[in-house]
């Protein structure tokens, strides 16, 4: 594939182009079911959540990343937010690693959480500080 038009219709590239999304069902319903922010599909409860990115993740992108936590926040969710500085999508993953697991052991124990959720995404991590 080298072009946009070799994977999609030409209508619906025209209708993303013009930022109508109405004209481009189904996938502005897809769009709309799949995002957590802002979602149509109600939230039945509140689990504790562990959010971790990378500062530098080209998949994922940090600052997307955080304004969705920002806004998931504010419709109530509870979210332990680490964004790891100068990291990418992978090494953002494998440096948290032993935080991860040990906070996913501290949910299944009943331990009480200690962040409590407090939806900050002001700080930058530094994410092999956080290795046992």
């Amino acid at each position: 594939l080298t072009e946009v038009s070799d994977l999609f219709q030409e209508d619906f590239i025209d209708a993303i182009v013009q930022g109508d999304w109405s004209a481009s069902d189904p996938f502005s319903c897809y769009l709309e079911s799949s995002t957590l922010p802002g979602s149509a599909i109600p939230r039945v409860g509140n689990v504790p959540t562990l959010f971790i990115v990378g500062e530098n993740d080209t998949l994922a992108y940090s600052g997307t990343e955080r304004a969705s936590v920002e806004k998931l926040c504010d419709e109530g969710q509870n979210i332990e937010y680490i964004e790891c500085s100068d990291a990418g999508h992978v090494t953002a993953a494998v440096e948290s690693l032993s935080y991860q697991w040990n906070w996913l052991s501290r949910r299944l124990e009943g331990q009480v959480w200690s962040d409590g959720g407090s939806c900050d995404t002001s700080n930058l991590q530094i994410c092999t500080e956080l290795m046992d």
